[in-house]
């Protein structure tokens, strides 16, 4: 059987990455496609990948991989560049750029979502782009329409099932990411600082745990690297 999976983009390293790692374990073989990479997450987390299973989008060659709001905005087109039928199944992890609009056979593509485009659909403030290009009620539509094009929608979380239920009546079935459980909780003897360990994205919204720990005067201590310089900045 030969199997196509697609994912948004290579450009960070996050949940959405460890299912797509888990995948290309299940399926050794399979061909993957997406907007663009970034050789930095490729080298360090897909080194086992050879390049000839990795087909980017037009995107790749353009200044456009440092502007990802701009990548979103026509991330419709850059969807139907790609030609899936030779193969027998398509998966597409889909979140920020809206994979799952590839133009697939209804019975060969399974969706997985691991969150609506958050700016899109107000799960999150919107982006600056959005107030001057009015791109919004575009993406809306196609990912509408990508959402009704196959019957087999899967999603990481309870929450996302009620979320996509909520926005758009549709049913969905989870099958959550790959997580390594402790199997038991860590022994807590005197408490010196809270600790976050994470993306720095805007979507985690680690200014929250900020304020709380300055309102009750609580030591916090961040780990990780913003993909934003001015969200960074704002930290």
């Amino acid at each position: 059987m030969k199997v196509a999976i697609v994912h948004d983009v290579l450009s960070e390293y996050g949940g959405a990455e460890r299912v797509l790692q888990e995948l290309l374990n299940l399926y050794p073989y399979s061909d993957l496609f997406t907007a663009y990479t970034k050789s930095e997450i490729l080298d360090t987390f897909f080194n086992k990948l050879s390049a000839s299973r990795i087909n980017t989008s037009f995107v790749q060659k353009t200044p456009l991989v440092d502007h990802n709001t701009l990548v979103q905005a026509i991330c419709p087109l850059i969807w139907k560049f790609f030609n899936f039928n030779k193969y027998d199944l398509v998966i597409s992890i889909s979140f920020y750029l809206a994979c799952n609009q590839i133009k697939v056979p209804k019975n060969k593509h399974i969706q997985y979502i691991t969150c609506p485009p958050r700016n899109i659909y107000n799960l999150m403030d919107k982006r600056p782009l959005q107030k001057i290009i009015p791109y919004t009620s575009v993406i809306k539509y196609f990912y509408y329409k990508a959402l009704r094009s196959s019957p087999y929608i899967i999603v990481d979380s309870n929450y996302i099932q009620q979320v996509l239920k909520r926005l758009f009546n549709i049913k969905s079935h989870v099958i959550y990411p790959p997580v390594k459980v402790p199997m038991s909780n860590p022994v807590r003897k005197n408490l010196k600082y809270f600790i976050i360990v994470s993306r720095l994205d805007r979507a985690k919204y680690i200014e929250l745990a900020i304020e709380a720990c300055n309102f009750l005067k609580l030591p916090l201590k961040i780990v990780g690297k913003p993909n934003d310089l001015y969200y960074g900045n704002y930290l």
